[in-house]
Parts: structure tokens; sequence; C-alpha cells
């Protein structure tokens, strides 16, 4: 799926990722429009997310990459943006993941909630209520479904409610298959 300019620019100014894809602002750097971009805009491109990250990132090994897949196989790199750190991952599943590490948790939660509701064009956006996860997170969810196909677009945000703990959250796209 893709929402927005070319791939060659995606691939040339990974993380700057300056597309149209929907996100709550302008600013395609902050942790929201970056997941937006590497995640939504790429989930049915496994081989180029793994070629941008590898181009751009730094791979990482156990134990920092079993965080960024949250203990599922796969691929994970950390790449700093601006002196801020993000890991990303593909998980075997097809879970596209960005570790946030830092950002305040209602600005993340509310950039996220503005990505939810704008599905393309097409799509329809469905709102899951919020949870809390086994860590005592806070998760939000919402699920973007195309009209007569039978997978849809799972998105979640987990965020640590804890002020400084050098781990704010992370943020994943996986496709599902669609209700019904």
């Amino acid at each position: 799926m893709k929402y927005g300019s070319s791939l060659y620019a995606l691939l040339a100014a990974m993380p700057l990722l300056a597309t149209g894809t929907a996100r709550a602002n302008d600013d395609s750097t902050a942790p929201i429009g970056i997941f937006a971009v590497a995640c939504v805009d790429l989930l049915d491109k496994p081989d180029t997310f793994v070629e941008v990250m590898s181009n751009r990132g730094d791979r990482v090994q156990d134990p920092e990459a079993r965080e960024f897949l949250r203990d599922k196989q796969g691929k994970a790199w950390l790449v700093s943006f601006e002196g801020i750190p993000y890991g990303f991952s593909w998980a075997d599943d097809g879970t596209c993941r960005v570790t946030i590490m830092s950002g305040e948790p209602k600005e993340l939660a509310n950039e996220f909630g503005t990505l939810g509701r704008m599905a393309p064009v097409g799509y329809t956006s469905t709102m899951d209520l919020t949870s809390i996860d086994e860590r005592g997170w806070m998760v939000h969810s919402y699920t973007w479904r195309g009209n007569g196909e039978d997978r849809a677009i799972q998105m979640r945000l987990s965020l640590n409610p804890k002020a400084g703990t050098g781990l704010r959250g992370n943020v994943s796209a996986r496709y599902v298959a669609a209700p019904r």
C-alpha cells in the first residue's frame, strides 16, 4: 500500500520519510509519522523494508533485537535521527514495529489516534477499546479494512506510562484476517 511520493524518495530520505501517508501532523520525523511511512506504507513490501533498514540503520542482535521484536523471530535495526534512537524491526510473522525511546505518552497517543482515524480512501477505520497489557502499558489499536478485501491492517500502539524509563513504547502494523 502506497499513499504518497515515490519509493525512490523514501529510500533516499529514510527516515526523513516525507510521503503523503495520513498522520497527525506534517512532521514526518515524529515517531508516529516515521511509523506511518516505514511500516504502513511498506507493509506489503517486506523486502523493501529490509533493504531500506539495512542501508540506513545498524543491525542489532540479541538481547536488543528481542526487545525490538517483542520476542518474535525476525530482523531488527537501530536508527538514530536527529540524535533520537529508534528501533525498527520486521518479524517473520509480518509484523513491522518501531520502538520509540522518547516522547510524551499523551502526544504519541493523540498522533496515533489521528493516524488511526485517517484510513486511506476505500478503507474503513475501526478503533478497538483501549486496554492495559501485562506490563501495565496502555494499548491503543485501529484496524483499516479495504472494501471487499479479505485482510485488514491492524495498527497497535503500546505506551509505557512511567516517565524517565528510557523506553516510551512501540507501535506496530500487520495484516490480519478482515473482520466479517
